[in-house]
């Protein structure tokens, strides 16, 4: 999270003090900046 958003897609990996700013989603929820969504998406089992 940057700012209480989503970081976007090319943000850095690493991100000293990132455990502070983790929060966990579940793939349905989960929410990229800037993600190619032309990609093929697999369906949740």
């Amino acid at each position: 999270l940057i700012n209480g958003q989503p970081a976007p897609a090319d943000g850095p990996t690493i991100q000293v003090g990132g455990q502070e700013s983790y929060e966990a989603r579940c793939r349905r929820c989960h929410e990229v900046p800037g993600l190619n969504r032309n990609q093929t998406e697999l369906p949740l089992g």
